[in-house]
């Protein structure tokens, strides 16, 4: 994929899932108008720490935070970049491969909305499209799995700002069957992590730089091997 002038799609894989990535690759550099700086993080026990790497490589004005098993719609990038503003950022609408919505924004913590009114508000949905303003504004993502981006969210919304259901903003989410019961213990460990990092800050407090004591542990949990494939797991400027 060409590097376009202003967008970064940072999005980490892992061992065994590079059919998942290349296929999303595919579909990024068929709808993507102009290209994209592509950063694959690698080695990361969590999706939070691998976006904070990502974020710290990118070189976009714009930023993508995703996954490699959402594959964008066409139409996907112009619709995101017509919700985004100063203060707005917009929250994808996903659905699974038969064709059924699996949400349209969340709540927080695993509250999933039904397809509503396009421009709707909400709290956050998981694959994130944001300014390197608004990102540094906001700060690091913690470093946990599951409901990094809830926090991230919640963080944002103290400054003033929203975050609205995008229909154009759309992807094909595909979840893999295998580890589901490691998926559930993993997630509410990361949901008690988030919600107790929540109940020690407020809106006056300073957004976080880096994982709080009480999240050290999760931080440092054994994770998935690292991706192997993509060469270097970095295809900045270059064809998935």
């Amino acid at each position: 994929m060409s590097r376009g002038p202003d967008l970064s799609i940072i999005c980490p894989t892992i061992l065994g899932r590079e059919g998942a990535l290349a296929a999303t690759m595919s579909a990024f550099k068929q709808h993507t108008p102009g290209g994209a700086e592509v950063i694959v993080p690698q080695g990361h026990p969590t999706v939070g720490s691998a976006w904070n790497e990502g974020a710290r490589r990118a070189t976009g004005d714009l930023l993508l935070f995703t996954i490699d098993d959402a594959i964008p719609h066409p139409g996907w990038f112009d619709a995101a970049t017509s919700a985004l503003d100063a203060d707005v950022i917009p929250s994808p609408t996903l659905w699974f491969a038969d064709g059924t919505l699996e949400a349209a924004g969340t709540m927080g913590a695993g509250c999933l909305l039904p397809l509503g009114r396009d421009g709707i508000e909400c709290r956050s949905g998981g694959i994130i499209l944001c300014s390197r303003r608004q990102f540094r504004n906001v700060g690091d993502f913690l470093p946990i799995h599951y409901y990094t981006d809830d926090d991230w969210h919640w963080r944002f919304h103290q400054q003033g700002c929203r975050t609205v259901v995008c229909h154009g903003f759309a992807f094909t989410h595909g979840h893999h069957p295998k580890g589901r019961e490691e998926m559930q213990r993993r997630s509410m460990a990361d949901r008690q992590a988030w919600l107790r990092n929540v109940a020690g800050a407020g809106p006056e407090e300073k957004p976080l730089e880096a994982a709080p004591p009480l999240l050290a542990a999760t931080a440092e949990r054994p994770g998935p091997p690292p991706f192997a494939g993509l060469g270097a797991a970095d295809t900045t400027g270059g064809t998935p």
